[in-house]
């Protein structure tokens, strides 16, 4: 088996990043405007508006479940350390 690197400290620091990201995006605002009226221009203007509310929850699940991923990842690889050195 190949050995396999990895810079923790450049996934320790890409990991900060989704987290800066994951603020950013649960503070952008997407909820629907209130208009008056019932032409389709307006069924439009809501519907454009329902899919950017789901593509920002989709988003920020996603983002959310790669921070996870990635903290799993970095604390497998300090668990396989510590067994390593405490077998030399």
């Amino acid at each position: 088996m190949g050995e396999i690197k990895i810079n923790v400290r450049n996934l320790e620091n890409n990991i900060n990043n989704l987290k800066k990201l994951l603020e950013t995006c649960a503070d952008v605002d997407v909820s629907e405007e209130e208009m008056l009226g019932g032409g389709r221009s307006i069924e439009a203007i809501h519907s454009v508006d329902q899919s950017y509310s789901v593509l920002k929850e989709s988003l920020i699940t996603l983002i959310t479940n790669s921070i996870g991923f990635f903290d799993n990842v970095k604390a497998s690889l300090k668990d396989a350390d510590d067994r390593i050195a405490s077998n030399m």
